[in-house]
């Protein structure tokens, strides 16, 4: 009945699922059958699966059914209801709560082709209302963590229409908790990125510096060629010693990825890796870089520790990730053609993504314990060996693959959780084998002696460095982008500029700050729109988008937040202006301290 005028809402607000509802493409995975009922002039559908028989919504007040949900759960800043329906507890949410954003998410596709035939679905036009259509909860995951990060609010809730606990419980558990884990993710992600802000900075500028003086290809230009090797790649964890020797025996068979630590353990027994994998900013990071193999091929990431970089004598080639945070790059559209490196929580996640882009089919994994192995932390030979005496994260008691109690910590957890859903998405297309041979296993992944794995390559022979620096060559040579003298210049005068500009606003700030009680409130506007004025000049340029701001995104997220929370309960205006004004005065001096550590690295010779 209201197909046709749903349909013209669709193309306006979500064009991206035309194509799926015209084509009928939308996954119909569940056996559910649907019978539409009617009481009190209201359209309701009967929901009929195996072993229930339910209501979709009240049969006799939908609306009171979504006062109820209200009642029952605390409401915060961002609103996710689980299951649309017919959209009834939608509108009562939207027309409660007109100044919160909700995110609707409907995994059960056939639920929402009832609901575009049934019922005039205006809801969707709604701009506080964004509607999500999958059943992918990783996908999902990501989306509202975006929200989260890009409305500047931490607070959210998540409120389920009842119904949905019956027919798609398997949904709702398998989202919350794989929400809960992304949501974790996020967090340490954030919190690192509020720890490394000035060494990320200064090396990001650095290794920008370091390509165009050198040349370096982009990693990303050879994904999906097809590097179709059995691979192994190696962690540094406890579990690594016990095959070491093996390991050796398989150079040239199989392609060898090291990540991080693993690469100092390998140098100390001879061992080649094809490609060394590197993503910490810290400068200890330099001590694993320094062991990267002069024959190895070295994949760092733009933030990594630049004085590593320069000093390698290995071929070099940097890679963008899923962040879009290298600022060079973004400029060159032809660049983010590429399929990008998802970043996960630990330099193992990141080069197993980097096989499956390479092409990769067969993926082993060694050294990959997340957890205390014989109380230890590394395996022997790794740079920071030592560090297990210096740590000091909480231990946690977990079951190893064995069956046995072992120590881990939540920072190890959320790698083996980023795993075991990376693991489920891609094991269509690539088979995994976890031959750590200890720890706490991964998810669906076999665990395997290496021996036993390895022994089909015993008759191959390759040549994975010479193949690979071959088609990075070949790149290179055609497509510089951003490998030129001129572009640096041009980034030299806008990062001069954005530092005077920078240094004239807060010296403003601390001007009507330390004046404050003394200056009329006319006075103070008239401060606060030069502050403004020269925060639209700042906006214009390249470098303060993407390079300074992308580095401030968490403390501006945390200093928007504060605002939006705590400035409604000011009732003077004058007071507001120096709320304001502090608030400004406190993230404006740390982006002036972000612009110099960036204005020093350019201007350096």
């Amino acid at each position: 009945m209201y197909w046709d005028y749903n349909m013209k809402i669709i193309k306006e607000e979500y064009p991206t699922y035309v194509e799926l509802l015209n084509e009928s493409k939308l996954d119909t995975k569940t056996s559910l059958k649907f019978e539409r009922v009617e009481y009190d002039e209201q359209i309701n559908l009967r929901v009929i699966g195996e072993d229930f028989n339910v209501y979709l919504h009240s049969i006799y007040s939908p609306k009171k059914e979504a006062e109820k949900m209200d009642a029952l759960n605390e409401i915060n800043d961002i609103i996710i209801l689980f299951g649309a329906g017919l959209f009834y507890h939608v509108e009562y949410f939207s027309e409660k709560y007109p100044d919160k954003l909700i995110i609707c998410i409907e995994s059960q596709s056939d639920m929402f082709l009832e609901a575009m035939s049934l019922r005039p679905l205006d809801i969707l036009k709604n701009e506080k209302i964004s509607f999500l259509l999958s059943d992918d909860m990783y996908s999902i995951s990501h989306v509202m963590i975006d929200y989260i990060k890009n409305y500047g609010y931490q607070e959210f809730s998540i409120v389920t229409l009842p119904s949905y606990y019956i027919f798609d419980n398997y949904n709702l558990n398998d989202y919350l908790d794989k929400f809960k884990g992304e949501l974790q993710f996020s967090i340490i992600n954030m919190h690192t990125e509020l720890f490394f802000i000035k060494e990320w900075t200064a090396n990001q500028v650095d290794n920008y510096k370091t390509i165009v003086k050198e040349k370096h290809a982009i990693l990303n230009s050879i994904f999906n060629k097809e590097f179709n090797f059995p691979t192994v790649i190696v962690g540094a964890g406890p579990s690594l010693g016990k095959n070491i020797e093996i390991l050796k025996k398989y150079e040239n068979k199989v392609m060898i990825i090291a990540a991080g630590s693993s690469i100092n353990i390998l140098k100390r027994h001879n061992i080649v890796p094809d490609i060394c994998v590197v993503l910490d900013g810290g400068t200890k990071e330099n001590y694993i870089i320094r062991d990267v193999p002069e024959n190895s091929i070295l994949c760092y990431y733009a933030t990594v520790a630049s004085e590593g970089i320069k000093k390698s004598r290995a071929y070099k080639t940097y890679f963008l990730g899923n962040d879009s945070n290298f600022f060079a790059a973004e400029k060159y559209e032809e660049i983010y053609n590429f399929p990008t490196v998802s970043l996960g929580p630990s330099c193992v996640n990141v080069a197993t993504d980097i096989a499956v882009k390479l092409g990769v089919k067969d993926i082993v994994f060694i050294g990959q314990d997340m957890a205390y192995t014989d109380k230890l932390l590394y395996a022997e030979g790794a740079a920071l060996f030592d560090e297990v005496h210096e740590d000091k994260r909480t231990k946690l008691i977990k079951t190893d693959i064995w069956g046995n109690e072992i120590e881990t910590n939540n920072a190890f957890i959320t790698i083996k959780r980023y795993f075991d859903l990376y693991v489920e998405r891609a094991s269509n297309e690539v088979t995994f084998v976890n031959c750590t041979e200890g720890g706490l296993g991964i998810e669906g992944v076999p665990n395997l002696t290496l021996e036993s794995t390895l022994n089909a390559y015993d008759d191959i022979e390759l040549d994975i460095k010479k193949e690979m620096i071959s088609q990075l060559t070949k790149f290179n040579e055609s497509q510089y982008f951003f490998h030129n003298n001129d572009e640096l210049i041009e980034y030299k005068n806008e990062i001069t500029t954005i530092k005077e500009l920078s240094e004239k606003r807060l010296k403003i700030i601390k001007n009507v700050l330390d004046n404050f009680e003394r200056l009329s409130l006319q006075r103070i506007r008239k401060f606060s729109n030069e502050i403004t004025d020269i925060t639209d000049e700042l906006d214009q340029f390249w470098l303060n988008t993407t390079l300074i701001h992308k580095r401030l995104s968490v403390m501006d997220m945390l200093t928007r937040n504060k605002v939006n929370t705590e400035i409604r309960t000011i009732i003077d205006i004058k007071d507001k202006y120096k709320f304001m004004l502090e608030q400004m005065m406190s993230y404006y001096d740390y982006y002036n301290v972000v612009t110099t550590i960036a204005y020093d690295k350019f201007m350096e010779d």
